[in-house]
């Protein structure tokens, strides 16, 4: 657990050094999404970090999940996307069978 602590502290220590430049949310849906569908992202985009709040969703970062297709994340799951490629290049989908989920994100320069 002291570990699990360390890690944690560690990364929004980086996480508050990198500087937020960009904070919301993602309304999930049956179709593909990802960050710059609500709203522009920075050119200076290096990291970001999710959290899911609700259903379950699939995240796919070189190709476009589908509802069975992709990386599960479960409610209060959350992912740091750590380079400026995987920023730009996130998307989110509804897992089958899911109705309602909210994606949180903070994106980082």
């Amino acid at each position: 657990m002291k570990t699990l602590t360390i890690i944690v502290i560690l990364l929004i220590a980086s996480f508050a050094s990198a500087g937020v430049i960009q904070d919301g949310a993602i309304t999930v849906s049956a179709a593909a999404q990802g960050f710059a569908d609500v709203a522009a992202i920075p050119e200076n985009a290096n990291s970001a970090l999710i959290t899911v709040d609700g259903d379950p969703v699939r995240i796919r970062f070189k190709t476009t999940p589908t509802a069975s297709l992709g990386d599960v994340l479960s409610d209060g799951d959350s992912v740091n996307i750590g380079n400026a490629h995987d920023v730009h290049s996130f998307r989110v989908i509804l897992k089958t069978g899911s109705t309602t989920t909210t994606i949180w994100y903070t994106i980082f320069k």
